[in-house]
Order: structure tokens, then sequence, then C-alpha cells
């Protein structure tokens, strides 16, 4: 990050232009200032490096990374299943480590994070700068709605000014809410941006959030955070892995990795049976339907091994622990599916397909699905009559049956930060 620079005189001058301009006199019109116009961020190598305690930033993971180190010995499936997770987090957002601790990261979120929320003038950026400045005043004023979001945040190579990756950067604060969020969407596809739908944020490469109240607001510096969360999904687009720091709120931080069977090969039209086979040498799912036989040879399964008990699982979740009663515990928690529901005849079909569903409905003659969930994964809600979970008075679901994790150890203490 040493070499970056602010941005050009002729955007900062038109920002503060656009500052002076009569035109903008409400709160909503003030905070929206600059958010047309092109940031361009020079990327130099190596690529999206960010290094701890340079600054006032907190990398995404770094406090949960370093709180699950263990502090006994861990049995063999156990070390084994500890150093899958560490995989996965330099695979998915390249975190570097000496030892224990955690030295840095590698990735378009934490990059971005740290530069909008850099302390050090030779390495702002004068559009988040002002961005920040005007999201504070509007804040004080509370009488509306701010919102900055650019969608045309550039990320180039310093060396050949070759485009590296397309950004947008969304700050906002609700007066009714009383929340103050920021998001980050980047992807080396600017097409990944075009539309930002629910369903399409499952397929961007990097999705980045944070929220906090109003007094915990920095105009200049890291804000004191209550919620993070980020998402990262591989480019072929079965497998994603997320985290979520919520220890303010919730007294724990969690990380889940997820991988998901998909077709090979997605035709035109909804008639499985025209689209073409997998290609040899992919594992596929055989139909638990005979309604659906037509769908051999076309869903890839994917699967990952974590340790010898769980050779083929779809999911992981391990959660670090804030409370007081169970500080710094970690638990780990495995599922070889992805979902389930039964059949007409009590049977536990795994990941069912569209048409697999569709056929155990109309055997059912029922519209909704019986789930099945896994005790080593999914927490049972209390229903009432009609089968709809139950939330307390907090709006939280009530737990009838906790997960048990597959296993359990103590964490360390010492590396938790107030």
């Amino acid at each position: 990050m040493q070499n970056l620079f602010k941005l050009s005189a002729t955007l900062c001058s038109a920002l503060l232009l656009s500052a002076c301009d009569p035109a903008f006199q409400t709160t909503a019109q003030k905070c929206a200032q600059g958010q047309e116009l092109e940031i361009v961020i020079p990327v130099a190598d190596p690529k999206y490096q960010v290094l701890v305690d340079a600054d006032e930033y907190e990398l995404y993971m770094r406090e949960s990374i370093e709180v699950m180190t263990p502090t006994t010995s861990l049995s063999v499936e156990q070390q084994e299943a500890k150093t899958f997770l560490d995989q996965q987090i330099v695979s998915f957002l390249a975190y570097e480590k000496s030892g224990d601790s955690v030295t840095g990261a590698r990735n378009p979120l934490d990059f971005l994070e740290a530069l909008i929320n850099t302390t050090d003038p030779d390495l702002e950026i004068e559009a988040f700068v002002l961005a920040k400045r005007q999201l504070a005043e509007g804040i004080a004023e509370d009488d509306d709605f701010c919102s900055f979001r650019n969608e045309n945040v550039r990320l180039v190579n310093s060396s050949d000014s070759s485009d590296a990756a397309y950004a947008i950067v969304t700050m906002s604060y609700s007066p009714f809410t009383r929340i103050v969020s920021q998001e980050i969407v980047a992807s080396e596809n600017r097409d990944d941006l075009n539309d930002l739908s629910p369903i399409s944020l499952q397929s961007v490469p990097f999705v980045g959030s944070h929220k906090t109240s109003p007094g915990k607001f920095k105009a200049v510096g890291f804000p004191n955070l209550e919620q993070r969360a980020l998402t990262t999904n591989n480019p072929e687009q079965f497998a994603s892995f997320d985290f979520v720091g919520n220890k303010f709120n919730f007294d724990e931080e969690f990380f889940e990795l997820r991988y998901v069977d998909q077709f090979c090969n997605v035709g035109e039209g909804s008639d499985t049976s025209t689209w073409e086979d997998c290609s040899n040498g992919e594992t596929t799912r055989t139909p638990q339907r005979t309604e659906c036989t037509h769908e051999a040879d076309k869903v890839e399964v994917n699967n990952f091994h974590l340790n010898a008990s769980y050779p083929a699982a779809k999911r992981l979740r391990v959660e670090v622990d804030y409370s007081d009663d169970n500080l710094a515990e970690v638990r780990f928690y495995a599922s070889n599916y992805v979902s389930a529901i039964e059949d007409e005849d009590g049977n536990t079909v795994e990941d069912p397909t569209g048409c697999e569903i569709t056929a155990i409905r109309e055997a059912r003659n029922s519209n909704t699905d019986i789930p099945v969930a896994d005790p080593n994964y999914d927490n049972v809600y209390q229903t009432d009559s009609n089968g709809n979970a139950i939330a307390d008075g907090n709006g939280d679901l009530i737990i009838e049956t906790p997960a048990t994790p597959i296993f359990t150890y103590q964490g360390t203490v010492s590396a938790i930060r107030n």
C-alpha cells in the first residue's frame, strides 16, 4: 500500500466544487455528492497487500484467526479439520501468518476498507475522505437518509494501468434505524456488478459489509464496529466462504464454508432433460426419484475432505465464542449435505434437485417440504401449530435443540481485543 497515492487534482476539485453547488441543499443531496465520479485506485505488487498494525484498520478476520489458536494439543482428526480451515482462509482471502499471529492479507475487501479508513494522508483517497465527512455531517443533522453509493470504483495495476478489478462502495445512515453501514462489492469482471439482486450477489467474488451506531462512527479512521461480514465465491460458483463478526451483539463470530451441487451444462429453458451431460471424469449425482432419471450424468457433486470422519463434506461452520461463560471456546460443525427433505415414505433425500422436490411434493400432495436437520450442523427451532418458527421478544428464533459440534477446544483468550 506504500505506493498508493491520492486521486488526481481534477477529481478532487470536481468534488469540492460540487460541495459548493447551491443545488445541494438537503441532507440526502449533500451525502450523495461525488458518487457519480470515477475513482481510480492504483494497486501495487503484491496485489491488495494490507499489513497489520500499519494504521487503525483491523483486518476482517484477524482476531478470530488468532483466538482459534488452540491452547492444548488437538487430536489427529481435529488438527486435520483445523488445518483445512486455515487453508480455506488462505485460498479465499489470502491471509498471511507468522506463527500464530496474522501479519496481513491480500484481497480486495480488506484492501479497500483499509483505504477508506486510513489516517495516513499519503494513502487516503480524497473521494472517500469527503464521503465519510458528508456521512458524519448527515449523522449530525439526523433529519434524513444519508447515502453515498459510487458504482465507478476501478482498481488498476500500478505497473501498466491495466484494470485489476472493479468495485461498488456504499456508505449510508438511517435516522430511523440509527444504523451506520458500509458495503463493498468487488470483482475482476465488471459485468458481475451490473445486477446486484440478492440472487446475483451469491455469485459475486467479494462482498463485505459492516454496521455500527452513530456514536461509534468516525469521520477519520476506523470506527468501533458492532457487526461486520464478508462473503467470497469461487469462480466456478459452487463454493462460498463466509465470515460474520458480531461479538459485540451476539458474543460470537463464525466462519462458514459451503459447497453445492450444480448442473454441469445449463441449457436453455427449464427442461433439464435437454441439457448436456457432464464431461468424463466428473462425479455426478444419481437421481433419487424415478421421475428424474433424465438428470443422470447431468449434476456434478461438489464436496471437500475435512478429515477422516468427513471425507465428503459439504458444509463447515466454525464458531468462536466471546461470551463470559465460554470465553474463546472454538466449535467445529460439519455436514455431508447442504439441505435435505423427507419423501412420502419418511426417507431422507439429500440435496434434492428441483425435479426431485417437485416429485416429492406431488407424492405427498403438499406444496411445502419437510426439512431434515443435520444434528451436527443445524439448530432445531421451536415452531407453532402451522410449523412456523417462533421468535422471542428480541425477534430471534427460539432454539429447541441446538446443533452438536463435531468437536470443541479451548482457544487463546489473550488474543481477544477489547
